[in-house]
């Protein structure tokens, strides 16, 4: 993790989002990276891995590796449905939320809508899209508006 990078993620750790890549290259190997959204709704990469395989043992290892870098621990962690990932969470990280077990069969509907919200091309949209997450979702209410609230006091948008 870069100097910035750090910065980043202290201030901005309220959502993390990880994701891998598919076994797509010659060495199948895996990239694994931990995105947040900063004050201008930007995706900024924090942390990244190359990873031999989604075992429980890999994603401890990612989370406790962040968490000895920062001593954070993130909010809400927004992933696939992995159950290796899942689980490494709810051990390293026992106070942060993963949506998965809170939308149940609704996840994938929501990992949808979340990311055209993230990619919103403007203040008001991306306000009225998360607003209507809240509302569709309400399971997440509790989540989403803690988020909402700490990034605006953190938004210096021009």
């Amino acid at each position: 993790m870069s100097p910035s990078q750090r910065d980043l993620y202290e201030n901005f750790h309220d959502v993390v989002i990880l994701d891998t890549t598919s076994n797509t290259n010659r060495f199948r190997m895996m990239l694994c990276v931990i995105i947040i959204i900063d004050n201008h709704f930007k995706t900024r990469i924090v942390a990244s891995a190359i990873i031999e395989d989604e075992t429980l043992d890999t994603f401890r290892w990612i989370f406790m590796t962040l968490f000895e870098e920062t001593g954070i621990n993130p909010g809400v962690i927004f992933t696939d449905s992995d159950p290796s990932l899942i689980s490494a969470i709810k051990e390293v990280h026992p106070d942060t939320s993963h949506l998965k077990g809170k939308l149940g069969t609704h996840f994938e509907e929501f990992h949808h809508k979340f990311y055209t919200c993230r990619n919103s091309l403007c203040v008001k949209l991306f306000e009225f899209r998360w607003m209507q997450l809240i509302d569709q979702y309400p399971e997440t209410a509790k989540y989403m508006s803690d988020t909402l609230y700490i990034n605006k006091e953190s938004w210096a948008i021009p």
